[in-house]
């Protein structure tokens, strides 16, 4: 092995810290810049290829940017200055919200913790990671730092993975959010659902239909909506915002504009069981008696749920002697009887539902006269 490679890797498992780069814990060294008295720049080494310049790293909590990578005699390790960082800059990018890790110098001042500063001739200098958003950073987009606007004067990348966006104080906005960084610009989303809450049964299903607005016009495209559920087990929404009741409870479908969580709608759910179905035959009229020469005409009617299906019948007989009695099928839904009267006994009619099955019956008694 590597005797400079070997000796690398010990003084990182002795002296080594533990930094978080890209995500990925891992082991570097740090010292302090000879003849260079500052807390906030410091030399940082590290395997190769773990980061690049304009990369972030945490340390203990604190975030540095590797602000220059110096030339290793060896190719055994990268080597960087890093200068610790003490802000983030917010800009409007593509019409979203796009924030970085930031140093900033006015003049030959450095900007550190201090959140309010006395800026010399009105000019900023931002230096930040360079990645495919901050390329689209151009002149007249505006920024707001230390309670001031900023608007961009000129972008230089001359530093691989460096940034450098110049900008100039200018007169802030009704529009700027100055407490939270945010320049005009920013579009105003909203969403609307047609409810706010509705009733389902068990495995019913409801499709929501929300109504978005950006600067207050109605648009169709451009954004997603996305939607979740309080309780899956009560009620579950897919990704098209279609809602199916599982189980009975409550639970809420909120539907959010994708990358602006805090623009949402929300519609409150009560789900029932689903009551069984009643199904009754029902002959009317309730008629159980018929003298001796009378005929008495009945109906037969199928009720789901109390309201009236369309089915015919089938008619069985049982009981009596057909001496003592005469039936006649009208139709599917009407029948006669009877009474002759030479007994005194009882019918029972039997109606049975030609399309499910459905039973319902009627005892008569078959008297004289008398």
């Amino acid at each position: 092995m590597n005797p400079v490679q070997s000796q690398f890797d010990y003084m990182k498992k002795e002296y080594g810290i533990d930094a978080l780069i890209n995500g990925e814990s891992v082991r570097v060294l740090v010292e302090e810049i000879e003849d260079f008295n500052s807390s906030d720049m410091k030399s940082i080494f590290m395997d190769i290829g773990l980061a690049s310049q304009g990369d972030c790293i945490t340390i203990d909590g604190v975030v540095w940017m590797l602000y220059q990578q110096d030339e290793t005699p060896r190719k055994v390790y990268d080597k960087f200055i890093m200068k610790r960082v003490y802000h983030s800059t917010n800009f409007i990018i593509d019409e979203e919200l796009y924030t970085t890790f930031s140093l900033f110098s006015v003049g030959s001042q450095s900007v550190n913790e201090n959140k309010y500063i006395s800026v010399v001739d009105g000019k900023l200098q931002v230096i930040i990671k360079e990645n495919e958003q901050t390329k689209k950073i151009q002149v007249n987009d505006r920024i707001i730092k230390f309670q001031s606007a900023w608007q961009v004067i000129a972008v230089t990348n001359e530093s691989k993975g460096i940034v450098n966006v110049f900008a100039e104080k200018v007169a802030t906005s009704e529009d700027d959010d100055i407490e939270n960084e945010i320049p005009e610009g920013l579009p105003v989303w909203n969403i609307a659902l047609s409810l706010e809450a509705i009733e389902l049964s068990t495995e019913d299903t409801y499709q929501l239909t929300p109504t978005v607005t950006k600067n207050e016009e109605v648009v169709s495209d451009g954004f997603i909506v996305e939607y979740t559920s309080s309780d899956d087990s009560v009620c579950m929404v897919n990704s098209d915002g279609n809602i199916t009741a599982i189980a009975e409870g409550n639970c809420t479908i909120t539907a959010s504009i994708e990358g602006h969580s805090d623009v949402f709608d929300t519609i409150d759910i009560v789900v029932a069981e689903v009551a069984e179905d009643v199904i009754e035959v029902k002959i009317e009229p309730n008629v159980v008696e018929i003298l001796k020469t009378q005929t008495q005409v009945y109906e037969v009617y199928k009720y789901l749920n109390d309201s009236v299906e369309n089915d015919t019948f089938t008619y069985s007989l049982s009981g009596a002697e057909s001496a003592y009695y005469e039936f006649e099928n009208i139709d599917g839904n009407s029948f006669s009887v009877t009474s002759l009267g030479y007994s005194y006994t009882k019918l029972l009619v039997t109606c049975t539902s030609d399309v499910d099955g459905a039973v319902g019956s009627i005892e008569i008694q078959l008297k004289n006269m008398f």
